[in-house]
């Protein structure tokens, strides 16, 4: 069974993946946020991160929802 924190990281790694590619290919809007390039390159580093997050370890994993939950 997975843990939750990883299992977090992987959903928000896929749902930041998922949204950096729909801003990149709409280019002006995501739903009916206003997006540029800068908030799409954020996102898609995000997802990155929360993914690789997400297949770490649980203390990585943790750390990055609590680190991710302040910010």
């Amino acid at each position: 069974m997975t843990p939750i924190p990883n299992l977090v990281c992987r959903v928000m790694g896929v749902v930041f993946l998922v949204v950096a590619a729909w801003g990149f290919m709409d280019g002006q809007e995501v739903l009916i946020f206003h997006v540029n390039t800068t908030h799409n390159v954020v996102h898609l580093i995000s997802g990155i991160a929360a993914l690789a997050c997400g297949f770490a370890s649980f203390k990585t994993a943790k750390l990055f929802c609590i680190a991710f939950g302040l910010v």
